[in-house]
């Protein structure tokens, strides 16, 4: 903030009409003798900015001149390269007046493009254009008489709230304190994700292990099958065999019969040797009986040929066994289909987690690349405006020694004689750096 004017009337000391020019003046020194109004003047600035000053008593009408009814102050000042003109007015009696007005111009015949009217209202946009509360102002920028030792004996938090009040460096705090809550809580997202991969990382390997179970299983499953296709083959042997065998047994039983109405040899001699004249029946009996001889061999080789194919008794106690084993392997196969699926589920189901990890991990990483991105440019734009600060003080120094000094004076930093004065230019706007 730089005032441009102040015209002052029936303020303390000031009882008439009095305007001061600041305009084109970089350097300004107030003296006089005591009671002159040095104090007053000062006052007036404060009162023309936040409605009262350090000194003033517990009413502000304390401020009115003696021999006035009313006081008037109005201020003119530059801020960030728009113009401001503030005007506060109290009275002994009757109500005071309050309003802030934005021109476009530093002449009271341009546009207004805002105005502002009460007390509280215009000291609140004071405080938003300033940055800085009446007693962060007083502490700083404006120290009254006797009040300089104050600042200096005020503790170190004191001094740094009213040095980080002028200076905007409390944002740095809000911007570190926003950093450091960013940063604690992506490294708490990066721990959630570092447990998160653990979790699959050992799903994954549970995984790997079922793998061998798996293609155990389904190794065992095939051989069930080539065992189960086995005993339906032999049970079909078997059910042959006993056809046959039951089929062997009804000739011989046939033979039997046969064999039985059959007579005794001895008898057919007795009967051959008592009655030659029966020689044809005799005959007939011998043919006969030479037919049932030879049906009873062959039945017999039949019955030989029928064991010797199905082996038997042996050969039936086996396949009994078998089909014995073959309920035991349907349990069995019956169980390994049970467990394939539950591997499989918890196949899908590591395999979900572990994209779904992976998607949230991608996530993660980005935001916390994003967020170190921006801690990075506000550290660099902090050093910058840092650098620009120290160089924008430098030169705004030199600029006011150099207009101070004439050829031939001392130069009060290197304490030499200087011969010949360098054009005094133009220094960086120390006020917008500092800002």
């Amino acid at each position: 903030m730089r005032p441009l004017e102040l015209t002052i009337r029936g303020f303390q000391s000031y009882a008439g009409d009095h305007t001061f020019d600041f305009r084109d003046r970089r350097l300004l020194g107030v003296v006089g003798p005591i009671g002159s109004g040095k104090s007053s003047l000062l006052d007036s600035i404060a009162f023309g900015l936040y409605g009262k000053t350090p000194r003033a008593g517990r009413s502000v009408k304390d401020l009115i001149n003696q021999r006035g009814a009313s006081a008037h102050v109005e201020l003119w000042f530059e801020l960030e390269g728009e113009v401001w003109r503030a005007v506060r007015v109290i009275r002994r009696k009757g109500q005071s007046a309050h309003n802030l007005y934005r021109h476009a111009s530093d002449d009271a015949e341009s546009d207004r493009l805002e105005e502002i009217t009460g007390e509280r209202p215009v000291t609140a946009r004071i405080e938003e254009l300033l940055g800085l509360s009446f007693d962060a102002f007083n502490r700083s920028v404006f120290l009254a008489q006797n009040r300089f030792a104050d600042f200096l004996q005020a503790t170190a938090s004191q001094r740094d709230a009213v040095l980080k009040g002028v200076f905007a460096f409390d944002r740095l705090d809000e911007m570190s304190e926003a950093a450091k809550a960013t940063r604690d809580d992506l490294r708490s997202q990066l721990a959630d994700l570092e447990r998160l991969r653990t979790e699959v990382e050992a799903d994954r390997q549970a995984l790997e292990a079922t793998g061998p179970v798996l293609a155990a299983a389904t190794a065992r499953l095939g051989l069930l099958d080539a065992s189960d296709k086995q005993a339906g083959e032999l049970e079909a042997a078997m059910e042959a065999g006993r056809r046959d065998v039951e089929l062997a047994r009804r000739r011989l039983s046939e033979l039997g019969d046969i064999a039985a109405q059959l007579p005794a040899r001895q008898e057919s001699a007795e009967l051959l040797g008592r009655a030659i004249a029966g020689a044809e029946m005799v005959e007939a009996a011998e043919q006969a009986a030479a037919a049932a001889l030879a049906d009873l061999e062959a039945a017999r080789r039949h019955d030989v040929a029928v064991v010797k194919e199905t082996g038997g008794a042996e050969a039936l106690m086996q396949a009994a066994n078998l089909l014995e084993r073959l309920g035991d392997v349907e349990t069995r196969i019956q169980a390994a289909d049970i467990q394939a699926g539950e591997v499989a589920e918890s196949v899908e189901a590591s395999t979900q987690g572990y994209e779904a990890a992976q998607v949230r991990s991608k996530d993660i990483a980005a935001d916390l690349e994003a967020s170190q991105a921006k801690l990075d440019e506000a550290n660099r734009a902090v050093a910058e405006a840092e650098a620009a600060t120290h160089q924008a003080r430098h030169d705004s120094m030199a600029v006011a020694i150099r207009a101070s000094l004439s050829d031939g004076d001392t130069c009060p930093v290197c304490d030499q004689a200087v011969a010949t004065v360098p054009a005094v230019g133009k220094a960086a706007p120390l006020e917008k750096s500092e800002k």
